[in-house]
Parts: structure tokens; C-alpha cells; sequence
């Protein structure tokens, strides 16, 4: 089963980047076996392969476990990490960047297990920084990849959201948007700025985990950067975004921490407090003009109350200064 995931392009000699510029792959997992061996395989067989590959399962019981094991034998560029239970995306991808932060990654490049990357997606993100100098590179937070579904249009849940000074980036990086938020699909994270910041937060679970964490970043004036020139693939089910108006009784439980994790993001910024109870409202307007029974709206309405008592940045995990 391992020989699936030897790479063509490591066996004939493969690049490893620059020297003096460790990258790092941390991939979160859970219950989704096929899906990570795919995603494993393309991080494998890049153009420009990761020093490391740091793979966090969040105690899966599909025979992941099992899998991993084989996969990082006689692989000295793997971690495997084992959690000991469910912790989430959130705490998958502060556990792993913590992993591959400590073991001296000078970009940490995060990916879900069900995202397929193009063979040169970490190459194409490493020739738009390799460049810079160190001047520009204490002011880059990240850069990230374009996202697509399957059938190659833009994913619309994976689009960053620029910053109110976009042009800013062709400064920097030309060809390259200026960003506020990005989510964990394919970006690629500078140590400085990480060091700056700290580590994702664990107690988010789900959602507004990346999008907290990067606007950290870019409160720090550590600036993100789409390159299109890096694309990824993110194999969901179906193209869209986690709107409300898709509620049911199977997935309240991501919605929960959504909004609860949204209203505290939202309260913790700059005059925060009416924005967060607006956001409560304006969530329950969605819902109700959607049709969505009030037995479901209920228990969000008393999450969004949680997450505006909630706050989140006495959580915030701080990275050790080498």
C-alpha cells in the first residue's frame, strides 16, 4: 500500500527548494481514508517537495491508523500524529503547525485531506517568495494557492477575501492580491509571522478557525497573497458555501460552532460588540427566509449567545521564539 505513495518525482531526484527555506505539509484527517491517500500522493510528487510532511489524524476509525503507519515507514520526512480524540480541524492544524514549527519548518503549507494539489501547487507558492528580500518577507504572513472543484471551476468556499488595499500586493509580489483572510486549503505560512502570532485556535473545532487566524495575521500587518499560478484541488461533495439556508438536522452540529465561532471573530475586532449581536440576527432573518423549521434556529440562536460570552483569545496558543 506505501509504494501507492512513492513519488515519481522523488525517486528521480526532486527538488527540495532553496536552501535556507524548509517547507513543511501538514495535512488534518478524519474517517476519510480514500480521500487522504490521494491528497497524500499529491503532496508527495510535487514539482518541489516538502522538507517534512506532518500528517494529524484526529482519531479516525477507518483504518487510517493502520494505513499511516505503513505510509511513514522507512519515511524519515514524516510525522505521524495520533491524537487521542476528535479535536477538529481547528485543533488538528494548531497541533500540526506546532509539530512542524518545532521541528524548524520555515513555511508550514496547510492542507485538508480532501484536497488534491497539482503537481507544482507548492513550487509556483515558493518562486513568489524565494525572491524577496528580508525587508519584504517580515510583512508576509502567507501566500495560498487558487482553490477549484472538480470540475475546475473556482471553489466558492475556499475564495480569500482581499484586502481593502488589494493593489498593495503588486508592490510586493507582482500579479499577487493583497488578502485579509484565506482558509487552511493550500496556504503557505511564513515562521516569522507564525512566531508573531502563535498557533490556530484549538477550541474553534470547525469553522471561522482559518479566517480568525489569518485576519490575526493581517492585524499583525503580516499580509497574505493569492497566487493564481497555484491551484489545488478541494474534492467536497458539492460547490458552495456553508450558507445557513442549508441547515438541517444532520449537519446543526457544524452550524453550532460556526456561530458561535463567527460571533465571537466578530466581537473581538474593533468596535465589535453590535456587529457580533447583528450577526446573531441577521443569521436568523437567513434562516427564517429560508424556511428553516425554528426547532433548528433555537439551538443556534443560544450558540450565538455562547460565542458572544466566548473569548477565544485567552486560547490563543503562543509559539516559542527560537
Amino acid at each position: 500500500m506505501t509504494d501507492l505513495l512513492r513519488s515519481p518525482a522523488r525517486e528521480s531526484g526532486s527538488r527540495t527548494g532553496p536552501v535556507g527555506l524548509r517547507t513543511a505539509a501538514v495535512v488534518v484527517t478524519y474517517n476519510r481514508l480514500e480521500f487522504l491517500k490521494r491528497s497524500l500522493k499529491s503532496v508527495s510528487d510535487q514539482t518541489l517537495t516538502p522538507h517534512s510532511i506532518v500528517v494529524v489524524d484526529n482519531h479516525s476509525t477507518d483504518g487510517t491508523v493502520e494505513w499511516l503507519e505503513d505510509f511513514a515507514k522507512d519515511r524519515p520526512d514524516v510525522k505521524v500524529i495520533l491524537l487521542p480524540e476528535n479535536k477538529g480541524s481547528s485543533g488538528g492544524f494548531s497541533r500540526g503547525m506546532r509539530v512542524a514549527y518545532e521541528g524548524g519548518a520555515d513555511w508550514i503549507w496547510t492542507m485538508d485531506d480532501d484536497t488534491v494539489a497539482d503537481h507544482d501547487a507548492l513550487e509556483q507558492l515558493v518562486e513568489r517568495i524565494k525572491f524577496l528580500s528580508p525587508t519584504a518577507l517580515k510583512r508576509v504572513g502567507y501566500v495560498c494557492s487558487k482553490v477549484v472543484w472538480q470540475d475546475g471551476t473556482r471553489h466558492v468556499h475556499n475564495v480569500p477575501l482581499p484586502n481593502r488595499f488589494w493593489w498593495d500586493g503588486y508592490d510586493v509580489m507582482p500579479g499577487c492580491i493583497q488578502l485579509e483572510a484565506a482558509t487552511f486549503v493550500s496556504a503557505l505560512f511564513n515562521r516569522m509571522a507564525v512566531r508573531a502570532v502563535g498557533f490556530p485556535v484549538e477550541e474553534f473545532f470547525i469553522w471561522w478557525d482559518d479566517v480568525e487566524y489569518t485576519q490575526r495575521m493581517s492585524g499583525a500587518r503580516f499580509w497574505g497573497y493569492h497566487v493564481d499560478q497555484s491551484r489545488v484541488m478541494h474534492l467536497t461533495p458539492e460547490n458552495k458555501v456553508a450558507a445557513y439556508s442549508y441547515v438541517n438536522d444532520a449537519n446543526l452540529w457544524k452550524y453550532r460552532y460556526g456561530i458561535r465561532n463567527e460571533v465571537a471573530v466578530s466581537k473581538a475586532r474593533v468596535r465589535g460588540r453590535i456587529t457580533a449581536l447583528w450577526r446573531i440576527v441577521a443569521r436568523v432573518l437567513e434562516m427564517r427566509e429560508h424556511g428553516i423549521a425554528a426547532r433548528l434556529i433555537l439551538p443556534l440562536v443560544v450558540w450565538g449567545l455562547k460565542g458572544y460570552f466566548f473569548d477565544y483569545r485567552k486560547f490563543i496558543p503562543q509559539a516559542k521564539t527560537p
